[in-house]
């Protein structure tokens, strides 16, 4: 499946001021718009969901944990300096609408949406060569590539995941078949993980490679660059936490769309809740504590997905 062009997506994503204009490589169903700081992001209609914490693990200590001032890692001013680094330069960019910008350059594109404080970039060139992976020299590249963008933040590296063909369908395999890996990053503040901003993903940064180890996608999601501790703090509770409605927990895990499908459509939720620790996701310019649940699945009695992950909040 060739790749999507980024300027036709963006044009159609502007469709709706509400809609961020961004690009996944993965298979992701719906897009929402981010929280603003007046907004409650876990607050949702679904009262389906019902969460069976018998066999859950804390990983947490009980206690007050502080709320973080902070400032984007990606914005207006400085993200002619990261299409530098990506080899991109001035003659290359295009100003969009509401501060957006694209910049193209032979097969490579990269998008910023202003909003969002985010990139997208992606790489048509169509990949010829050997079909194994060296896993070794895979994460290392990952790590460059990451480091040498984001240098001056602590980067939390996740499993690799290993594609057959592409990330567009679910087709997960082993090292040995991928044509196609994926590695994510995230950011720490105090230890524990932060989740992006808008809440689309698990993950500050995605990086899909070839075998070559040639960059098809990279894909940021808005993070921090700095952080200082702010007044007020919220406490932390597992008993506390049993106790909040469902309609206030938020999926952050994307699936594929035959498995969102299931979740969307079926009559009742059950979810078994395998371990619950504390990250942070940032609201406004607030980086603020929230209970991070990972657990399985199921929907009408049918199991759906391990290690899905919500989000609860802690006030």
């Amino acid at each position: 499946m060739p790749l999507v062009i980024l300027t036709s997506y963006y044009l159609a994503s502007r469709t709706s001021k509400n809609q961020a204009a961004t690009i996944n490589p993965e298979p992701v169903s719906t897009k929402e718009s981010s929280p603003s700081a007046d907004q409650n992001p876990f607050q949702n209609k679904s009262t389906k969901l019902e969460v069976n914490w018998e066999n859950a693990k804390i990983n947490f200590q009980k206690g007050n944990y502080p709320t973080y001032e902070t400032t984007p890692i990606i914005n207006d001013v400085n993200v002619d300096s990261f299409a530098s680094i990506l080899g991109f330069s001035g003659t290359d960019r295009k100003t969009l609408p509401d501060n957006d910008a694209i910049w193209k350059k032979g097969k490579e594109t990269l998008l910023y949406i202003s909003s969002e404080n985010t990139l997208d970039y992606q790489n048509e060139k169509v990949y010829v060569g050997p079909s194994r992976f060296n896993e070794a020299n895979l994460i290392n590249r990952a790590k460059q590539y990451a480091s040498n963008l984001f240098s001056h933040t602590e980067l939390v590296p996740s499993p690799v995941t290993y594609f057959g063909d592409n990330a567009y369908e679910p087709n997960i395999t082993n090292v040995n078949n991928s044509l196609l890996a994926q590695i994510n990053f995230n950011q720490t503040i105090g230890g524990h993980l932060v989740i992006p901003a808008n809440l689309k993903s698990e993950y500050f940064i995605s990086l899909f490679i070839t075998p070559d180890l040639t960059i098809q996608t990279f894909k940021s999601s808005p993070g921090y660059q700095s952080a200082r501790i702010a007044s007020g703090a919220s406490l932390a509770d597992f008993d506390k936490l049993k106790t909040i409605p469902a309609n206030y927990f938020r999926k952050i895990t994307n699936m594929p769309l035959e498995i969102e499908s299931i979740i969307t459509f079926s009559k009742k939720l059950y979810y078994s809740v395998s371990s619950v620790d504390i990250a942070y996701t940032i609201i406004g310019s607030k980086a603020v504590p929230v209970y991070y649940i990972d657990g399985t699945v199921y929907g009408d009695n049918i199991k759906v997905s391990d290690h899905v992950v919500y989000l609860a909040p802690l006030n």
